[in-house]
């Protein structure tokens, strides 16, 4: 009987392990937000594929715990990688750095294939600002950081380090990304 007993707590320790290993894959990283679900700080990446994706707006709002980032597309959202990156910002190809006023951390979304400026000769399709600014919690602002050989960058600055999640939307096709504050 000694060795049932001793064997149930180590089960349970067992268990609990592999749980705590397989909660980590099942949000974007090593801190998470209950109320956001799925949301992390750690990098969200997928892989670039298809033709060169095109910018049509950016838009920033807060919503109810959480600020929202909004890329919409004209054709098709590109792979990308969203995670957080050591200040200052740096501009694509230049790498002079990018003020990000109020910024404790830095969030960088990377797009590629993807241009709003025309590259390889194709139509400019984003004409709004380069610098995005809301009455957010979380987001100081969100600054264009490059549009250089079908990479396509924007940065947030973001008050402190907090968990983040993506979602690709359709009909148009968007990427979202939701910082929670």
């Amino acid at each position: 009987m000694a060795r049932i007993t001793n064997r149930v707590p180590t089960a349970w320790l067992a268990a609990g392990l592999v749980l705590a290993g397989l909660s980590g894959c099942a949000t974007n990283a090593a801190r998470s937000d209950p109320g956001l679900p799925g949301a992390g700080t750690a990098d969200v990446h997928v892989d670039p594929s298809g033709d060169i994706a095109h910018l049509a707006a950016v838009r920033l709002a807060g919503q109810d715990g959480y600020d929202r980032l909004v890329l919409e597309f004209t054709d098709r959202v590109p792979g990308y990688t969203v995670g957080y990156r050591p200040l200052p910002a740096r501009q694509d190809a230049s790498g002079f750095e990018i003020p990000l006023p109020g910024a404790g951390a830095l969030l960088q979304l990377s797009l590629n294939p993807a241009t709003a400026a025309g590259w390889a000769g194709g139509p400019i399709t984003y004409s709004g600002p380069a610098t995005l600014a809301a009455d957010t919690a979380s987001v100081t602002e969100v600054k264009n950081a490059g549009d250089f050989e079908a990479v396509l960058t924007w940065v947030a600055g973001v008050r402190t380090q907090e968990p983040f999640r993506v979602q690709v939307l359709d009909s148009p096709p968007r990427l979202v990304v939701d910082i929670a504050h």
